[in-house]
């Protein structure tokens, strides 16, 4: 009912930019102009991983430092940094529930894909999941949302049963790097009947702080014979 209620407001109440309020000429906008043009890219997606894969011991004098150190994920992309704008918008995708904001999401992630071009392939696309109980609560899974689009734009394979949250884990937002960590060690399953071997796979998040969550499904999808595992994020922390 919440949700619907949103998107009434939406056909009633002239277009406003989500971030400051200011109304938008553009019918169906999320931001105006301004606060558009100030969106802050992710230039350095890829460090940390290539040095990883380099050998070289990764110093970032973050909390992050012990997860990026023993990572098992081949390689990350995230598009915006998680602050000002692009924040807003997360809050508002998560929190009060417009989820066409997740389109906006998932066209940013295709433009970028079709742009740079970073995977020779991917087999299967899979959602970081939520557990039944949080997902039940908030009526639905914003990376699935994000992921269902990119993959039907690519005709990839996507699956939202293979990958399984096993524990209703507490929300990684007031932890440090290494309750994060512990918090979802086998916390995440593989369906039994799946076949992974030699694929290469790609998982889909909103945000990626310590990497703890992808790196500890990563672990569960190679223990099953995924080749390569790439992680896709709208923005990183």
């Amino acid at each position: 009912m919440k949700t619907i209620f949103n998107h009434l407001i939406d056909l009633i109440v002239p277009n406003s930019c989500f971030s400051c309020s200011s109304k938008i000429s553009q019918n169906g906008g999320l931001l105006c102009e301004e606060c558009s043009t100030g969106l802050e890219k992710y230039t350095l997606s890829d460090r940390f991983f290539e040095a990883k894969k380099r050998g070289i011991r990764v110093s970032t004098g973050k909390p992050a430092q012990h997860v990026l150190q023993n990572l098992l994920i081949d390689s990350c992309y995230s598009v915006f940094n998680y602050k000002d704008q692009i924040r807003d918008l997360i809050h508002y995708m998560k929190y009060r529930e417009y989820t066409r904001i997740s389109g906006f999401f998932a066209d940013s992630l295709i433009h970028f894909l079709e742009k740079d071009r970073p995977y020779q392939r991917i087999d299967w696309v899979f959602p970081v999941p939520l557990h039944q109980v949080r997902k039940r609560d908030r009526g639905f899974n914003q990376s699935e949302l994000i992921a269902a689009k990119i993959s039907k734009h690519f005709s990839w394979n996507y699956a939202t049963d293979v990958v399984r949250r096993n524990r209703n884990t507490k929300s990684q937002y007031s932890l440090d790097s290494m309750r994060r960590h512990n918090n979802v060690q086998r916390a995440f399953s593989v369906d039994k009947n799946s076949n992974l071997a030699d694929l290469d796979v790609l998982i889909v998040d909103d945000i990626l702080t310590t990497g703890a969550t992808v790196n500890a499904i990563t672990e569960v999808l190679k223990n099953k014979g995924a080749s390569r595992v790439h992680v896709l994020t709208v923005a990183r922390a």
